[in-house]
């Protein structure tokens, strides 16, 4: 974490990706770093809070980070198995071929380890079947977004959503449903998109998919396939840690993302406000601390009423 974020970055990267693919427990490793660090961010541009304010000195920071995390090291290596069970890791028999259905509710984010090592993420309200024999593994998502960390194994995954099939054997990607179309995010290794098998009635060409890469065809219709750019002013990458990260994003959009996380809804009194552009990683999860970084950043009244958290004009 230190030298990833520190001056040598980019001559440690490769060193760093090469452990990381070591071993599941490496990455579980890292995503722990990460949203300890994460829990610092602050909020980075806004009306009155932008890029243009001097930078500090960074120095303390790192040799701070990494005080913080070699004491915690070995808390982490201790709680590892009982966070994966706190979490709702769920082991399902290689090859009984039965279907185990796997869901989140509002506001919920929670992880799933499988028989064969693969790790799976539903976002709030997702739900997913799941189905492996001697032949396959097999994921179909109902409804929501999950993240796909796949074991090696010699059996190829398949995640079905909507009118296509992703197929891989390692690596790590999003399938989400929107509105209207599915949309696919390669993030580590490499796969392929197809309409799903066993139905003549969605015709379409495969598509190879690749890390850093998006793509998204019809939920009813694959003929539509396509890649697609990412989203301006969203990275979403770190969803499964709570934290959402955005570039200029209308203040409406924003809290309208955080209503799907949150215990208690928030409310713009003001229609205006809700054009005010803001950057930031934000812990939607965290209803009351979003509301109350968002009210001191942006200098907006913040009123609790027993309907929902009020956001207005000082």
């Amino acid at each position: 974490m230190v030298h990833l974020h520190g001056p040598d970055a980019a001559a440690f990267k490769g060193k760093f990706e090469q452990w990381r693919a070591q071993s599941p427990d490496h990455r579980q490793a890292y995503e722990w770093a990460m949203r300890h660090f994460d829990a610092s961010a602050i909020l980075k541009e806004s009306e009155q809070h932008g890029m243009a304010r001097k930078s500090r000195p960074r120095v303390g920071r790192w040799i701070f980070l990494g005080l913080a995390l070699a004491a915690a090291a070995s808390v982490m290596l201790a709680t590892l198995g009982n966070r994966q069970a706190a979490d709702g890791a769920k082991l399902l028999p290689h090859n009984s071929g039965q279907q185990s259905a796997l869901a989140t509710s509002h506001g919920q984010i929670r992880t799933f380890v499988l028989a064969d090592g693969t790790s799976v993420t539903l976002d709030a309200q997702s739900k997913l079947l799941v189905t492996m024999d001697p032949s396959q593994r097999r994921l179909d998502l109902e409804q929501g977004r999950v993240r796909v960390t796949v074991a090696r194994d010699a059996r190829p995954l398949t995640v079905s959503a909507g009118a296509g099939e992703i197929h891989a054997r390692e690596g790590t990607f999003d399938v989400s449903f929107g509105k209207r179309n599915i949309l696919v995010s390669f993030i580590r290794g490499s796969g392929t998109i197809q309409p799903k098998s066993g139905s003549v009635a969605f015709a379409g060409q495969p598509m190879n998919a690749l890390a850093g890469q998006r793509y998204t065809y019809h939920r009813f219709d694959f003929a539509g396939a396509a890649k697609v750019p990412a989203a301006p002013g969203t990275n979403d990458r770190q969803w499964p840690t709570s934290w959402f990260e955005y570039r200029s994003v209308p203040l409406s959009v924003l809290i309208g993302e955080a209503n799907r996380y949150g215990q208690q809804k928030i409310v713009l009194d003001d229609a205006g406000i809700g054009a005010i552009a803001v950057t930031g990683r934000f812990h939607l999860t965290d209803t009351e601390g979003f509301a109350q970084r968002l009210a001191e950043s942006l200098h907006l009244d913040m009123t609790h009423r027993a309907d929902a958290i009020h956001l207005s004009r000082e």
